[in-house]
């Protein structure tokens, strides 16, 4: 599959810069998706601006570029422009930010201004770009933001960024210790297991080695996060795990608070609670959903509780059978 790479940032003022941006990405050979060149589908049952925000979804990364101008300025008194970065965080997409160099050191004069008094030519809403900057910055993950002066330090950026990218996603995927460092980490942790845990013949140190190397398999991260989150540990969760005959008889054993929800919570209000996002994947390309699944599953981890579609639901219900045919 070819990665589709959504280009998002105010038009009339970056034309030339969202130009080269489209060129570079088509020269590497990626797909470009912008609103101007008919990339976006918009659909009769939604706005163009909410077009815009599906199409994003749809997309392997997205690229944010930030001058002078804030932009248009949407329901939730934000720009398009921001609304896309926070949706593109919210879904797991990763994100390139380029920023006008001029306006970061408008930002550090901002920053450092007591009065409040600072004119910044050029500008239309200086401090709702200076807090869409921050905000990037404040991330806790895929917050680097990259100066540009001009639209050949923005092509040298992007290429050197979509770089690294590939590289990490070539090491990940066929690193060779990779399997290797999994089996290490299962045989710690058993042989923690040993070591604590009262010696019962339901939980043998190989079922519990099985176990855990089930657990550690990134196909099962979402169900992973959830089993940490409820029971603190994964030493703690298998246990409850092997005991239980169904994962509603987990979650009742674990006593997790768990709601289930049907339409998903408004993005910005997840943003205005400091809320992301814990799980939201997608069935694999080419695997068709059994009857009764969702395509998509997402879910929050909130508290000491879940909250999860149905989908999220049906799926770990699923992974539970799984995980006891491996350990049982």
């Amino acid at each position: 599959m070819i990665p589709n790479i959504f280009i998002s940032s105010t038009i009339e003022d970056l034309h030339h810069l969202r130009d080269a941006t489209r060129d570079t990405i088509a020269e590497l050979g990626y797909n470009p998706v912008m609103s101007e060149y008919g990339d976006i589908g918009y659909l009769p049952t939604a706005s163009a601006e909410d077009s815009c925000y599906m199409a994003l979804q749809d997309c392997q990364l997205a690229v944010i570029l930030i001058g002078k101008r804030y932009g248009s300025i949407s329901g939730n008194n934000i720009s398009i422009t921001q609304n896309e970065s926070r949706v593109a965080r919210t879904k797991g997409i990763p994100l390139i930010s380029l920023v006008d160099q001029e306006v970061l050191t408008f930002k550090r004069v901002h920053d450092a201004s007591t009065a409040g008094s600072a004119v910044f030519p050029g500008m239309d809403h200086p401090e709702k770009t200076f807090v869409f900057i921050q905000e990037t910055m404040d991330s806790p993950l895929n917050n680097g933001v990259l100066a540009f002066s001009n639209v050949s330090d923005a092509r040298d950026h992007l290429k050197h960024q979509l770089a690294h990218l590939v590289g990490d996603l070539l090491r990940n995927r066929f690193d060779p210790l990779k399997a290797e460092i999994k089996d290490v980490l299962s045989e710690i942790a058993t042989l923690r297991h040993e070591l604590t845990a009262q010696k019962d013949k339901d939980f043998s140190p190989q079922k519990f080695l099985r176990a855990m190397r089930f657990l550690l398999d990134d196909e099962h991260k979402s169900f992973r996060d959830l089993l940490e989150h409820i029971c603190e540990s994964l030493d703690s969760a298998i246990p409850i795990l092997l005991r239980s005959k169904t994962f509603d008889e987990f979650l009742k054993s674990t006593g997790a608070d768990v709601q289930i929800l049907d339409e998903e919570p408004n993005i910005n209000n997840l943003f205005e609670e400091r809320k992301l996002y814990s799980f939201h994947e997608s069935l694999p390309e080419g695997v068709d959903p059994k009857e009764g699944e969702e395509t998509l599953f997402w879910g929050l981890l909130v508290g000491k509780g879940v909250v999860m579609n149905l989908g999220a639901k049906l799926r770990f219900d699923s992974l539970f059978v799984s995980f006891n045919k491996v350990a049982g």
